[in-house]
């Protein structure tokens, strides 16, 4: 049942008091009928999200790695940004325990995310985002819904119904600028989660829907705004997915990955389980309980009345509004025209 939860088949668009309900889900701490709070996130830069009490509980591998990750700290000391235990960690897993490279990593990556047209402009709301939450119903697909059986959040995505020619049609500073916004967005919300649950978030699993996936997705354009969308999250925010369950996959999926795996760094590919097309519940029930399931992939999860729980996991119907698109290009054209050159 396509017809709740608002416009385009449930794919409701947030009011400018509200943030869109993909970032919402992790706010439903039992599966329930009812719609999360869409409530906007507290207003904060980027900071500590893990306080230093918190060290002992992050599971270093050993005790070389929490003092590779303690070293990390001291050498990034005079860079912005913020040091915790749980962000240099991720860092230093990056780049497998080489405490330079992942100090060069952190100064570009902070360099990148502390620029005021991208993360903190978001977080701190200095940045307008009205665009991007109208563009939030079709890009990207996906949503944060529900925990693991290890209680860490399940990240939903159905990238094989992504709309494709008109993300080909994005300009790509723009798709990265709505990358900035998405990971401003899905950070405020793993805090948030961190400081109800009193402990730190380290990973996520990962659900890859690739229904819809065809030769559309071969169009060059897109592939190339894909790759820096995936280059953007290797780069700048590492260390998020502890495993990604890649379902439903058809046939031309094997042509694709050969094109796009290389967009990804080996620790990411590692990271990657095809399931067969008969195996989709056997593998999702295995990482996750039935009730955080979403019914329409045999669990028991129905919520807003609707067995794909949209609109907290979008499910976009047809491509882009053309409007909507317009509106994207000029709006992005008229900013770049207003900044300075040089």
């Amino acid at each position: 049942d396509r017809s709740k939860g608002g416009e385009r088949g449930g794919v409701a668009a947030a009011s400018a008091a509200e943030v869109h309900p993909k970032f919402c889900g992790l706010r439903l701490t039992e599966p329930s009928s009812a719609m999360p709070s869409l409530e906007p996130f507290d207003p904060e830069p980027l900071g500590g999200p893990c306080p230093d009490e918190w060290e002992p509980l992050l599971g270093h591998r050993d005790d070389e790695e929490l003092a590779l990750a303690r070293k990390l700290r001291e050498a990034v000391a005079e860079a912005q940004g913020p040091k915790d235990p749980l962000t240099m960690l991720k860092f230093l897993r990056a780049r497998k325990g080489d405490v330079e490279a992942a100090a060069r990593m952190y100064r570009e990556a902070m360099r990148r995310r502390l620029e005021p047209p991208y993360e903190l402009g978001f977080r701190t709301g200095e940045l307008d985002d009205a665009i991007h939450r109208r563009l939030d119903a079709f890009w990207k697909p996906l949503g944060l819904l529900g925990f693991d059986r290890e209680g860490d959040p399940v990240l939903w995505s159905r990238i094989g119904i992504t709309p494709v020619t008109a993300l080909a049609r994005l300009p790509l500073d723009f798709v990265l600028k709505h990358e900035a916004y998405f990971f401003a967005r899905t950070q405020q919300a793993m805090e948030e989660l961190m400081q109800r649950v009193g402990r730190p978030i380290i990973y996520f699993t990962a659900v890859e829907d690739l229904t819809g996936l065809g030769m559309q997705h071969l169009n060059p354009a897109a592939l190339q705004n894909y790759k820096a969308v995936v280059r953007y999250c290797e780069d700048y925010y590492p260390e998020m997915v502890k495993r990604a369950l890649v379902i439903k996959a058809p046939r031309i999926f094997a042509r694709i990955w050969s094109l796009v795996k290389h967009f990804f760094d080996e620790g990411t590919r590692q990271k990657i389980q095809v399931v067969g097309a008969n195996d989709t519940y056997e593998a999702l029930v295995r990482y996750i309980e039935p009730k955080w399931i979403p019914e329409c992939y045999g669990g028991e999860l129905r919520l807003n009345g609707n067995a794909w729980c949209e609109p907290v996991l979008p499910r976009p119907n047809g491509a882009i509004p053309e409007e909507l698109l317009q509106e994207v290009i000029s709006t992005w054209e008229a900013f770049s025209a207003s900044k300075p050159s040089g």
